[in-house]
């Protein structure tokens, strides 16, 4: 997932710590935010959206084999499906709640070698028809399918491949000025293991199904840069450490994480130094559950001057990340009065 590589390597740690570890932990997921990539002014509170990428040339030698009737129906097949992932990728955002959107075709025809952006005179004229302060134009698109097989130990491994290449642009309505300008490569992959070729190639996905979802990733894709977004995480939380914390893990086995806290802040202060610790790391999780990170890096910094844990220390590290994010993301989102 684009723009989240710390955390990763946060998480990762602290499962590594975990597998290595004895100490009984359970495994819940929780819902974080991601910033977007790039943060779209405040006065941006519409957008309208184009298709300018080139319409598709018909080339009699092409060896995939396409009639011209093919091609624009791929074309079309393509589009669609990009300008759907795209919609799905910014309703992800609390920023967009996009039942549909209509899509202005303007198809390019200029010269491949540079994508002209659009001139102040088209731009005028799409302002006049469409209420909105910024415009979202795919400028090109490109797939690129590939089939192997190849051997693995003792078996046979089929892959087929999209690799997409997409060209975006943003334009400020209210400035005549281009905002993002950005080029999106994006690979989608499937995967058949088995011993036979024939089996193999007639598992993999058909082409056209595939192009599908290629096309859906790349317009997805494109939605999380530019609007931040929810994504389930993985976290942890001490399940020994004498009768009340048993106790305590039932209640937050049942959803009751109100009742657990109760009694992880009691243990949190109790002579018990392995016990407090444990108590202290699950406070900052319940914390962090609520988006109060202050108080979650509270809570873990105490059970890590407690009890020197190496898996406290990377959810400290953790949980600063996702402090520096949650202050961009303030910047992303509008100010609810």
């Amino acid at each position: 997932m684009r723009g989240n590589a710390n955390l990763r390597q946060n998480m990762i740690l602290i499962i590594s710590l975990l597998l290595v570890g004895c100490t009984p932990m359970a495994e819940i997921s929780i819902q974080v935010m991601e910033p977007a990539e790039i943060t779209l002014p405040s006065y941006i509170n519409q957008v309208a959206f184009i298709n300018h990428s080139y319409v598709p040339r018909y080339d009699s030698e092409d060896t995939a084999g396409f009639t011209q009737k093919e091609i624009y129906i791929l074309d079309t097949v393509i589009n669609n499906q990009i300008f759907l992932g795209l919609r799905i990728g910014l309703n992800e955002s609390p920023l967009f709640d996009l039942d549909s959107i209509h899509i202005i075709q303007f198809r390019r025809n200029d010269t491949i070698d540079f994508l002209k952006p659009l001139t102040r005179n088209q731009i005028r004229v799409i302002k006049q028809s469409e209420q909105a302060e910024a415009l979202i134009s795919l400028e090109y698109y490109r797939m690129r399918d590939t089939i192997s097989i190849n051997s693995y130990q003792m078996d046979l491994v089929a892959k087929r491949q999209i690799i997409s290449h997409t060209v975006w642009r943003i334009y400020d309505l209210t400035s005549d000025s281009i905002f993002d300008e950005y080029m999106l490569k994006d690979t989608t992959e499937w995967y058949v293991i088995g011993d036979d070729r024939y089996y193999l190639m007639n598992s993999l996905p058909e082409f056209i199904n595939s192009l599908r979802t290629a096309s859906y990733n790349a317009g997805f894709k494109y939605g999380q840069r530019i609007s931040p977004y929810w994504f389930d995480v993985p976290r942890f939380y001490h399940t020994s450490g004498g009768k009340d914390m048993r106790i305590a893990k039932k209640k937050a086995a049942s959803l009751d994480w109100k009742g657990a806290s109760d009694i992880w802040k009691k243990l949190a202060y109790q002579v018990n130094e392995k016990t407090a610790a444990k108590a202290c790391f699950n406070m900052a999780l319940v914390c962090e559950m609520e988006d109060l990170l202050i108080p979650a890096l509270d809570w873990a910094i105490k059970s890590y001057l407690v009890k020197q844990d190496p898996v406290t220390k990377g959810y400290i590290d953790l949980l600063k990340d996702r402090y520096e994010k949650q202050k961009i993301i303030k910047t992303q989102l509008p100010v609810e009065e």
